[in-house]
């Protein structure tokens, strides 16, 4: 893969990489350790890809919510859903703002749940106080 912006990208796309005699074939994105990147180094891919784990564990984890008490229930989202958010998040951290608010919707239906606050009063309760009482910082802050 090589990296390059969209530019640079358009006007080398047809070079061939050949190594001892070998073509390498040219890939757009690549995943490694768990770390989708992209030609454009976008990061687009690889937000889709922790928001959507992230949002199928959000799922799993409000089925058993009703379970557990505040402590556990944070302890809970903390390793199921949070931790798909924050593994290598150092290396993606500069994606655009689209992408950093996506993963904070998630994070903030997770901080709901946390406090047993339904859907239809999440308006009544700003995420800065959620956060707050939970003792945590933003997603931005975070990183």
């Amino acid at each position: 893969m090589v990296y390059s912006t969209n530019f640079i990208g358009k006007r080398f796309s047809d070079i061939a990489l050949n190594i001892g005699g070998e073509t390498i074939d040219r890939v757009t994105k690549l995943k490694y350790l768990g770390v989708v990147f992209d030609e454009n180094l976008s990061w687009e891919e690889h937000i889709k890809q922790v928001h959507s784990k992230a949002s199928s564990r959000l799922y799993l984890y409000r089925q058993i919510r009703n379970f557990l008490d505040t402590k556990q229930s944070k302890i809970v989202f903390t390793s199921l859903v949070q931790s798909v958010m924050d593994y290598a998040d150092t290396i993606w951290s500069s994606c655009s703002f689209k992408s950093q608010n996506a993963l904070q919707k998630i994070r903030s239906r997770g901080l709901r749940c946390i406090h047993n606050i339904p859907n239809f009063r999440a308006k009544s309760h700003h995420i800065a106080d959620l956060l707050h009482q939970t003792g945590w910082t933003g997603l931005a802050t975070r990183r």
